[in-house]
Order: structure tokens, then sequence, then C-alpha cells
């Protein structure tokens, strides 16, 4: 498989794993917090893809000259915060009864969404990062993104069978195997080094 093959395959992965930790997140934050807190998993991935927006609007140069890097970079770091953040998030009080009369409230939710959007601001950054550097192909990567999309809300609905928070684990699976397709060289690199 070509390392752009590979690419379209992380691409997927990790499209999937995204929309997979959102359908788990809005079972747990369901769980562990009030039911109307779980709705807010649609703006908090709004806000994800917006700040990526402007993340690779500043960041678009450096990022692009080491693409690959950049790639399985943020794929880790997708990984890493699914299971990372929310586990976090659970350590912020929020009490709505005393969302209008007390500002402390309003920093505690700010702080939550920024906690549990960092996971699917590295996702969107890296997919976002694929449209930057393959834009004459985008129509192969929104395919992978889409397709991946997909399958990772129709993923995540067995796991939503698994106890507790141990559901995150799909997509830190996922992040970690899309980190490592678009980690491997290319097979001309790979034999330049044996």
């Amino acid at each position: 498989m070509t390392q752009r093959g590979r690419l379209y395959v992380s691409i997927f992965l990790l499209s999937g794993a995204a929309l997979s930790y959102e359908v788990i997140l809005v079972r747990l934050l369901a769980m562990t917090r009030f039911h109307h807190m779980a709705f807010m998993v649609l703006s908090l991935a709004l806000l994800a893809y917006g700040l990526s927006g402007v993340l690779l609007a500043y960041q678009r140069p450096r990022m692009l000259a080491g693409f690959y890097t950049w790639f399985s970079a943020l794929a880790v770091i997708f990984a890493a915060g699914s299971v990372t953040c929310f586990r976090m998030s659970q350590h912020i009080v929020i009490d709505p009864a005393q969302w209008v009369w007390s500002p402390m409230e309003t920093i505690s939710i700010v702080g939550l969404y920024l906690l549990l959007c960092l996971p699917v601001l590295a996702a969107a950054s890296a997919v976002g990062l694929a449209y930057c550097r393959w834009g004459t192909h985008a129509g192969r990567i929104y395919r992978a993104d889409l397709l991946g999309a997909a399958m990772g809300s129709l993923g995540a609905l067995p796991a939503l069978w698994l106890p507790g928070a141990s559901a995150l684990w799909v997509p830190w699976c996922a992040g970690l195997m899309a980190a490592a397709l678009a980690a491997v060289p290319e097979k001309k690199a790979l034999a330049t080094v044996c």
C-alpha cells in the first residue's frame, strides 16, 4: 500500500474514532452529569472544528513541512486525550442550581467544554491538515472522512454496552492505529534503511 493509501486509511480510522468518541461522550455525560449536559457534545464538536481551522490558518506552513509527523502526533494526542480528558473532566464540579448566580459555575462550564473538546480538536486538525497537504485529492480525503465517521458512529453502538468509561478505549485504539499507519515510512525509504 502506498503512503497516500495508508493516509486515507488513517483518515478513515481517525474520523471514525472522533465520531465514536462523541457518541460515547453523549452517553457518559448523560450518566455522570445531568442529562441536559449530554447535548453539549454537538456544540463541543463544532467548537473543536472551528478551533482547528484557526490553528491551521496560523500554523499551516510549519505543520505542512513535517506533515506525516504532525498528522501522527495529532492522532496520538486524540487517542491520549479521548481517555485522559474525560477522566480529568470528572474532577470539575458543576452545580446547575448555581449557573445563574455564580460566575464560578460559568468558568467551570467553559473549562469542561475546553477540556472535552481537545481530543476532537486534535482529530479535526489532523484531517484538516490532510486537506491542506493533498487538496488536489480532496474527494478521496472527503470520502475517507465521511465513511470513517459513518463507521465510527455505528461502531460506537456496541461499545455503549461496555461498563462505565471503558468504552473510551475504542476511540483510543483507533486513534493509535491511525497514528501508526501514518507514521510508517514508504517502502522505498524503508528499503534504503535496511
